[in-house]
């Protein structure tokens, strides 16, 4: 049996990779209660690679059909909150600096960059343990990366994110179908075909109340 870390696997679309990943935190996960009191199993350092993340959608038994979907991976480029005590959109594009916009510039004028980097956390408000300010992103970071394929000679690009807190079961999907958009979004703004999607994920985890 596998214990409790550090496991990666390559799947060609995303229904592969999110069975897998519910598989492994519910066959090889530990029982714990969260900081809110919530029981669940966790798997420490869980990663996927999907080759194909824009195939296959909607995920069937996920719970999660196009139009949610869709709204979905609409809000991460939206720099509104709504309200919200915080968005994935607001975090990425809102404020002084539209990160993805940035991204997209650094791409075009320099393909080979390794600066094409967008991030969610802001440590003295995430930190922050008073019950105002409780909710934090569990998307830490995006980052962009340019290559050329050797076989097709097509110029790609691929999107690797990070997860400090993953909950791979119920929001798992959303999140890939949402990260796949978002490479096709960039992708698209640079001239290049969308690539892989790596996720790479802190803490995975499934609850089980």
């Amino acid at each position: 049996m596998l214990g409790c870390t550090m496991h990666f696997n390559v799947f060609r679309n995303p229904t592969e990779a999110w069975q897998w990943a519910v598989s492994l935190v519910e066959m090889c996960g530990e029982s714990f209660v969260d900081e809110d009191g919530r029981r669940a199993r966790r798997f420490l350092g869980l990663g996927v690679e999907i080759e194909r993340p824009l195939d296959g959608w909607p995920i069937r038994g996920s719970g999660w059909e196009m139009p949610a979907l869709e709204e979905y991976a609409r809000q991460l480029l939206d720099p509104d909150s709504r309200g919200f005590s915080y968005t994935y959109g607001e975090r990425l594009c809102g404020g002084d600096l539209n990160q993805i916009e940035r991204a997209i510039k650094l791409l075009r004028d320099r393909p080979t960059t390794r600066r094409a980097v967008a991030t969610t956390w802001k440590s003295a408000r995430d930190t922050c343990t008073s019950a105002r300010r409780r909710h934090a992103p569990c998307l830490i970071a995006v980052t962009f990366q340019a290559r050329r394929d050797s076989v097709t000679e097509r110029d790609i690009l691929d999107l690797t994110a990070f997860f400090r807190s993953w909950d791979v079961q119920r929001a798992a999907p959303a999140n890939m179908y949402g990260l796949a958009k978002l490479l096709e979004h960039v992708a698209l703004n640079v001239a290049r075909t969308p690539g892989r999607l790596r996720i790479m994920a802190a803490d995975a985890h499934i609850y089980v109340d």
